[in-house]
């Protein structure tokens, strides 16, 4: 395995993946058998719509809500927010309009971008607690008060390797300190907490945590775990920094077909995607009982546990010696 230079703000990394010419970490349109769920992303449309949050206003140091489930519209948004040196706000789409409400006021957003029609009647209905100057949909058509992102993007895909110098400039004049996102907490213990991440901040995760794994263009992943999480944002920059496949499924109970459909060599999960694994496995086999009843769920959770189990006193030796 090629050595992976490091980078040190996420514009590094997608300017790297955007002049990759890689056909699997960077591809547009859907995988038809799992559409309108899964989709591959298409990064040189990052630049348009940066572009156009120019136009809105929007300037280095800005906040831009993004509340969205997984799907390529969600990278193309994160990228062009930080190719200006603005931040992300990611919300997670399952919040009511007041929950949101009080997180993009707290984080000054003046631009959201929201992936349907349902989150964008939720914020409409708060609209006036806070101050939104623009909402983008994903979807479209984009009803009054709101712009399609299809819009934004505009002639992208006949632009080429055409790019725009003012972005370029913008993209590129971004430092690590910068503040990259702003992620707020679940409030399990009180109201959610925005945390400050920098692009510094999470390169440094992207050039350290992923040197034992060896991943490489040949693997591939369903990004499915939510993006407003810094676990899943992490493991996609991962795999497009080693220039592997994402495949984005945005509803849980697609994943199974997806699985199927991709074949992912990584998959990241949290103990409850395990668990729901688990019990679907176990009651098909009740309905079922005669039948061989394959569930990827055990043998993903007996693969991890083993490798958890081999690796783990190798990394707690590791740090306790400071290596």
């Amino acid at each position: 395995m090629m050595p992976v230079p490091q980078i040190t703000t996420l514009n590094d990394l997608f300017f790297r993946v955007a002049s990759a010419g890689n056909p699997r970490g960077s591809m547009a349109g859907r995988v038809q058998s799992l559409a309108p769920a899964l989709f591959r992303s298409d990064l040189p449309k990052g630049p348009r719509s940066g572009t156009a949050f120019l136009r809105f206003g929007a300037k280095k140091g800005d906040r831009i809500a993004l509340i969205s489930e997984n799907r390529w519209e969600w990278l193309i948004t994160d990228f062009a927010t930080l190719a200006i040196g603005a931040a992300d706000v990611p919300i997670y789409p399952t919040l009511t309009g007041e929950q949101m409400a009080e997180q993009i006021r707290d984080a000054g957003c003046r631009i959201a971008v929201v992936s349907t029609r349902m989150q964008f009647d939720k914020l409409l209905s708060v609209r006036d607690q806070t101050h939104l100057e623009r909402i983008v949909m994903m979807d479209a058509p984009a009803p009054e008060g709101a712009i399609a992102l299809s819009e934004l993007l505009g002639n992208a895909d006949t632009l080429g390797s055409e790019r725009d110098p003012v972005f370029g400039a913008l993209a590129h004049s971004v430092e690590p300190r910068d503040l990259a996102t702003l992620i707020y907490t679940s409030g399990t213990t009180g109201e959610p907490k925005g945390v400050s991440l920098t692009h510094g901040n999470i390169a440094a995760n992207q050039n350290f945590a992923p040197l034992d794994f060896h991943f490489d263009s040949t693997d591939a992943c369903i990004s499915f775990l939510p993006l407003s999480h810094v676990t899943a944002r992490a493991l996609d920059y991962v795999m497009y920094n080693y220039g592997a496949q994402v495949a984005y499924c945005s509803q849980f109970d697609k994943l199974p077909q997806a699985m199927r459909e991709i074949r992912p060599t990584v998959i990241v999960g949290v103990p409850r995607v395990f668990e729901k694994f688990t019990r679907r496995w176990s009651a098909a086999r009740r309905n079922r009982p005669s039948r061989s009843v394959f569930s990827p769920g055990p043998c993903i959770l007996a693969r991890a546990l083993s490798i958890s189990s081999t690796t783990a006193p190798a990394r707690r030796s590791a740090l306790e010696t400071g290596q």
